[in-house]
């Protein structure tokens, strides 16, 4: 299983990153790849709310369903695949004194086996650094403005 973990600051309160990450609406303007972000059923947020995903990867756009499967607010929100490609992703808050936090993404995938698996994984290799590059430099752009703007407490 490849890993990928990444740590930097946000200068906003914990509270408001987590505002931001927190709200399902703001995944594809952050996170790499993203071109859909959708709940399925009724939860859109919280343990056990389910989201379909569309993930571009070089040529390829993979379709996975994902699971909330850890909620702890202004702490850690994790999500596993449930359909599609194998994949997990964990972010944990930290703070760091009043007005900024430690932020921590960590993003786990298994590949398919066979010729399937080893195309996809030279396409993942070529794309996971600058993609969590991207990731990182947007996450912090958009949670940082998010702060700016007052939002502090609003997720929409």
């Amino acid at each position: 299983m490849g890993n990928i973990k990444h740590s930097t600051t946000v200068t906003v309160p914990v509270e408001v990153a987590f505002g931001y990450i927190d709200n399902y609406r703001n995944v594809p303007s952050w996170m790499f790849g993203i071109s859909r972000f959708d709940p399925v059923g009724d939860r859109d947020q919280g343990l056990g709310a389910v989201f379909d995903a569309s993930i571009k990867l070089g040529p390829k756009t993979l379709h996975i369903r994902t699971e909330v499967t850890e909620h702890v607010p202004n702490e850690r929100i994790a999500m596993t695949s449930i359909k599609g490609l194998e994949s997990t992703v964990l972010v944990t808050l930290m703070p760091q004194g009043s007005a900024a936090a430690e932020l921590t993404m960590e993003i786990g995938y298994k590949l398919p086996s066979g010729f399937a698996g080893k195309a996809l994984g030279t396409i993942i290799d070529a794309v996971v650094g600058p993609g969590m590059r991207y990731t990182e430099h947007h996450l912090v752009r958009e949670i940082e403005a998010f702060g700016a703007s007052g939002a502090v407490g609003k997720s929409d």
